[in-house]
């Protein structure tokens, strides 16, 4: 965007407005059924929101891990999704134990690592005491 049209949409104030500015680069998705945008006629080249896209979806999900235990139950090695071979654990940098909504139908009971894995990649895990399941938390 040129500096010219920035300084426009910084100054316009309608949902109107801003797609104006915006829809001569791209289309805009407006959702015209929120109270904030109703009576307002979406200009050309402009699509209403489904439904759809506002359902919520988690960012950085936890994706499940394979992992190899010592005798003593540390982590020494894990299967990341999709490899075929595992990474060897060089160091356990940290770890720390999560214990949050007990109150609740399903409590969360975590221990978490930073892991130094033998290629030099710093991964977060953590182990759901309550499933016995693994996994990398991304994020």
């Amino acid at each position: 965007m040129r500096p010219v049209r920035r300084r426009a949409l910084l100054g316009a104030q309608s949902p109107r407005e801003i797609a104006r500015f915006v829809a001569a680069e791209r289309p805009v998705e407006l959702d015209l059924d929120e109270p904030s945008h109703r009576g307002a006629a979406a200009p050309s080249g402009v699509h209403s929101i489904s439904p759809i896209a506002h359902t919520l979806r988690p960012l950085n999900a936890p994706t499940p891990l394979r992992v190899q235990l010592d005798q003593n139950g540390r982590v020494v090695a894990l299967w990341r999704n999709g490899r075929l071979t595992p990474r060897r654990i060089a160091a356990i940098q940290d770890r720390w134990r999560i214990d949050d909504e007990w109150w609740r139908e399903h409590a969360v009971s975590r221990m978490y690592y930073a892991l130094l894995l033998d290629d030099g990649t710093l991964l977060t895990v953590y182990h759901d005491v309550l499933t016995d399941q693994w996994f990398e938390q991304r994020g």
